[in-house]
């Protein structure tokens, strides 16, 4: 299972990464973190994820186009039946590829295998 978000870019970004490929990259991301927010909740189903920001020192370009950044969240659980309510941070791993010919940026989350069912 691996989730993965594509943003639209405007032509414009590629004049900002020529410059500053950091703060476009980061600016991207802060433009459309409601989504991210959404991509990273589908690897907590039982968390709440709240408060998405980017540790920009943590950026790194592996090769034109593709790189790596950390994003941290906090996760809140809350079930009023288990007496459980709890706030934590969290961080994940999260990696892009810039596409200059479609104009987008896929944003993926880690990948987690899925298990094969277990045999009796």
């Amino acid at each position: 299972m691996q989730y993965n978000l594509n943003i639209k870019l405007n032509t414009d970004f590629f004049d900002w990464y020529a410059a500053d490929w950091k703060k476009a990259v980061l600016s991207q991301l802060e433009a459309n973190k409601e989504a991210l927010e959404l991509m990273l909740q589908g690897y907590h189903t039982k968390e709440k994820l709240r408060q998405v920001s980017f540790i920009t020192d943590s950026l790194k370009l592996e090769e034109a186009g593709k790189g790596n950044l950390i994003a941290e969240y906090q996760l809140e659980e809350y079930n009023i039946c288990s007496a459980i309510d709890r706030s934590d941070m969290d961080r994940m791993t999260l990696t892009f590829i810039i596409d200059k010919i479609t104009l987008t940026m896929k944003v993926s989350g880690i990948y987690i295998p899925e298990r094969e069912p277990d045999s009796f």
